[in-house]
Order: C-alpha cells, then structure tokens, then sequence
C-alpha cells in the first residue's frame, strides 16, 4: 500500500554534546557497564508470551445488563483497509491448521507483516459451547496462535444466520476498515489479490462484493439446504452472494450494527456462580460494556464453568434458515450495489483467482485440510499479486 512520504527537520547539535575530549570516554564506558547490566537483567527475568506488544486475540460478550457501558472502557477502533473473519467451528482444528500451513501466516509477526504489506487483519471467529473440553481446547489454541475473534453466541449450524450478524457488528465496533469480510475456514485464499480487488475505486460507498447467484429453493426437508420459508420465496432465490466469500462496505455494515433486530433470550444455568436465571443479549448496542481484550494471552477469559443454555430469538427482521441468503435478503433492502466477482469462486487457481473452491460441488473444498494442501504446492496458486478485474 502506498506510504506517506517522511518528513526529516534539520536540528543544529545540542550543547549537551559538547564533551570535553576526558569526558566523553566516561560516558562512552558508563553507557556500556549500564547495557551489561540491562542485557543480563533482561536473560534472567521471567519470560511472558506477549512481550512484543498487546495480544491480538478478543473475546466480545454482549452487555446482559443493557447498561451504558460502565465498568469497562471503549476500545479504540484499529484502523485497516479491511477486516476478514474467517468463520470457524470447534469441530475445524485440521481447518484452521491447514490455513495455518498455507495461505495464513501462522505466527503473531506473520499476522504483522501481512496487514501491513495487504491492510488486511485476519481473524478466526468462533462462538461458544458449553463443552468444557472443547473451550479448553480451544483457550490452547489461542495460546498458541492468538488469531481469534470469540462472539458470545452458541456455535451451532442453525445459529449461522446470527453468528453472521454478529461477527459484522463486532467487526465494526472493534475495526475501523473499508470493507468488512466474511469467510469460511474451507477455502483457499489470495489475501494480496483480495486486497488489490478491495482497493479499486467504486461509483458508491455502499458495496456488497461477492460471487453472485441465483438457484432453486429446496423445499424438501431432508436435504442440506432446506429452507422452511419457501412459500415466501418462490421457486428461486434472488440474486445473492455464495457464502465462502463475500465483503460489505463499511456503510452497509453501519446500516446493520444499527439494526435492532436481534435479541437472544437465553436462560443460563451457571453451576460455578451465583448467575442463575434469564438473560437478554442485546446485539445492535452496549459493545463496549463486555468487550474483553486479553493482557495476554494465557490469560484469555474463555468461560470454564458448567452451562445449560436454550436460546430462542426474537426478531423484527427476517432471518432465513441459510446465511448467505439472509444477508442477501437484507441487501436487497437496502440501497447497495451488487458488484459480482467470479474470481472469488474459482474452481482452481489461476491467474486470477483469488478465493478458490469446488464450485458447484461442495460449497467450500470438499476436502479442505487435503486440498489445501495440495494447492500450496501448486506454482499458479503461489504466484505474484496481479489486479483484478
């Protein structure tokens, strides 16, 4: 990305500099005993896992209490070209590994040096459970990596809608960014190409970028794709963004963090507290009240005790059963410009791609952790970032 150019101010040298010529060895001589003594100092104290700058990883939690954000602070928005949540489960360990081993860097430093080079954060968004082997898992993982986006809603399929919803609204209210990107942990991504696509210049500032679709509504209950509000659809969708992939500008985000439309009414069992009872979740506002940042990462607050949770939703908006057709739905409302890209559904790489998956067959790789890697090794799918079109 193009760079400010540096500004250098010309000072003429201090007083302090003039040092008579028996002087300046003393200080030469003092200044090295004093690096001594801070080299050993710093071999011999007790290391910590994020000494190299605040953690990267969140958790976000839902203020039950509808206050106004007292008791914690308002996170400053970090500012990037783009956020990309990368939605995951806790069944996609060998996703995220494999992701991990090809097209996203897998340490803190990597994570650095590509949102500068791309201006692309990279997070993986995942909900919670009341598993406790599985959040421990998972706190170990984010020990190790600390590349994650924790929402506090119950990661299942049928909450996928809403997770959706919510990874936008947290995105917004964490990220200051241009676009914001919602992908699944089952595809092959292109981050520089994805970023020279998001750059371009657009007639309008309300964006909905992805590969457009239209198809059948399943009407049958028994297959995949079943969609329960089929008499209110027809026989065919309307025009939509596949799901692996799609970006909303920051505008049409900001249009739905404003919504009110979503609230879970959850009743908690908490066995290892005195929280016994119900609890509404507001998600349109109040993100400040629990957003909780990690001092470090090992001391990443993910729930560990006992929970019995049953949610039912109530909204004021329509959710359909499918994600990508909910949010497409909402688009339609809005005043958006649908700009479709079929280099971010790509069968194979080329020399265009930027998100590649088994298009129609599966949606995502049909067998993501296998063929991700065997398209790293492909030269084509490694090449050097080109425009798009």
């Amino acid at each position: 990305m193009p760079m400010s150019p540096k500004i250098f101010y010309y000072r003429p040298a201090s007083r302090f500099r003039r040092f008579s010529s028996s002087a300046f060895p003393i200080l030469c001589l003092s200044l090295g005993l004093a690096g001594v003594l801070f080299g050993v100092f710093s071999i011999t104290s007790p290391s910590r896992k994020c000494q190299d700058g605040e953690p990267r990883s969140v958790s976000v939690v839902w203020d039950r209490n509808g206050g106004d954000g007292a008791g914690g602070g308002v996170l400053e928005r970090h500012k990037v070209m783009a956020f990309v949540g990368i939605q995951t489960g806790f069944g996609s360990v060998g996703r995220r590994r494999a992701i991990r081993q090809t097209w996203l860097p897998s340490s803190r430093q990597g994570l650095l040096r590509l949102e500068e080079a791309t201006g692309l954060a990279f997070r993986f968004v995942i909900g919670k459970t009341n598993d406790k082997s599985k959040m421990a898992a998972l706190q170990t993982e984010v020990n190790e990596y600390d590349d994650f986006m924790l929402i506090d809603i119950v990661e299942e399929y049928s909450n996928l809608p809403y997770k959706t919803l919510a990874f936008f609204k947290a995105a917004f209210a964490l990220y200051d960014s241009d676009f914001y990107v919602k992908a699944d942990d089952d595809i092959y991504l292109r981050p520089d190409r994805l970023s020279l696509l998001l750059a371009k210049e657009r007639p309008t500032t309300q964006t909905y970028l992805g590969c457009m679709k239209k198809g059948p509504v399943y009407t049958d209950p028994n297959l995949k794709w079943y969609e329960p509000l089929a008499h209110l659809l027809g026989t065919e969708y309307f025009l939509h963004a596949y799901g692996p992939i799609y970006a909303l500008s920051t505008d049409v985000v900001a249009s739905l963090v404003a919504l009110r439309n979503n609230r879970q009414v959850t009743r908690l069992e908490n066995f290892g507290s005195a929280i016994v009872g119900f609890s509404t979740l507001p998600f349109a506002s109040h993100y400040s009240h629990y957003f909780v940042p990690m001092t470090c990462a090992r001391d990443f607050r993910l729930p560990t005790t006992s929970l019995s949770i049953c949610n039912m939703w109530i909204s004021s908006f329509r959710m359909f059963s499918n994600e990508d057709v909910t949010i497409g739905s909402w688009m339609l409302a809005m005043n958006v410009n649908h700009e479709n890209n079929l280099a971010l559904c790509e069968p194979d790489c080329s020399s265009s791609s930027i998100a590649v998956w088994d298009i129609p067959r599966c949606s995502g790789l049909c067998n993501p952790e296998r063929k991700m890697l065997q398209l790293h090794k492909n030269e084509i799918c490694l090449g050097t970032p080109t425009s798009s079109d």
